[in-house]
């Protein structure tokens, strides 16, 4: 059969079947064109321009190429197998070329950021609300002390606000006189515990510590108390106070 070149015009015989019942890809050797060709394409009845002009039937010989210089070229089998693995591997490489695939480094799949961002709301969670957790659940007090958090997990809710400290002298007796405010920022009533007065040298060793108690003794939410509390004699080289809510057992 004969198959004619879309692009140059250029002809040649190829046994049918090379092309199989479905046809297969070409490539001319003369512009290197290729294409698709089907046994329906066979161009063997149609008639070419002999050098002298006359027209001449299509025989069994090679078919000549019509191009400007009336040289013919025959179709090798070959060089159609040839032809075809060299147009897939060059398709294969247009394909990749046209979408190429993203940069490993700069891949990052939408689950991983949902993934980041429950795992940031959790411990946000945990840290800002850690007083209305332990109130909720006061198993997870032992948690948060484990962790180093610190925690109101006897009276969660309950703020010390505006405390003070001075040293003054009365009767002759150097005393440490500490006052502020308790206030209940919670949304319950909140029972007002003890509180504990801690001292600690420049070294951070606990040197003293007291007990006392507010004026209230229960708070309704955003009530507030007062406190104040007096230690005769404190020890000279205390540094750091501490103050926090201690169960009324301990």
């Amino acid at each position: 059969m004969i198959l004619t070149c879309p692009q140059c015009g250029s002809q040649f015989r190829v046994a049918a079947e090379k092309l199989g019942l479905y046809g297969r890809t070409v490539r001319c050797s003369r512009c290197k064109h290729s294409w698709h060709a089907t046994p329906d394409d066979d161009e063997s009845e149609e008639l070419e321009l002999s050098p002298d002009g006359e027209p001449n039937q299509t025989g069994e010989g090679t078919a000549a190429a019509e191009g400007n210089d009336g040289a013919g070229e025959a179709a090798s089998p070959h060089a159609f197998d040839e032809d075809l693995a060299e147009f897939r591997a060059a398709h294969r490489r247009a394909m990749r070329a046209a979408n190429p695939e993203p940069d490993a480094g700069r891949r990052f799949p939408l689950g991983w950021l949902v993934f980041a961002a429950v795992v940031l709301a959790i411990v946000a969670g945990g840290w800002f609300g850690r007083q209305q957790v332990v109130a909720y659940v006061p198993q997870t007090a032992a948690l948060y002390d484990l962790a180093g958090v610190p925690v109101n997990s006897v009276a969660p809710g309950l703020k010390l606000r505006d405390v003070t400290r001075r040293r003054q002298l009365v009767n002759d007796t150097n005393q440490l006189v500490l006052e502020g405010r308790i206030v209940n920022s919670g949304d319950r009533a909140q029972s007002v515990p003890p509180i504990r007065a801690t001292l600690y040298n420049q070294a951070g060793e606990r040197l003293t510590a007291w007990r006392f108690r507010a004026e209230a003794s229960q708070l309704a939410p955003g009530a507030e108390t007062t406190f104040s509390s007096r230690r005769p004699d404190p020890p000279k080289e205390a540094r750091e106070l501490s103050l926090t809510f201690v169960a009324s057992s301990s």
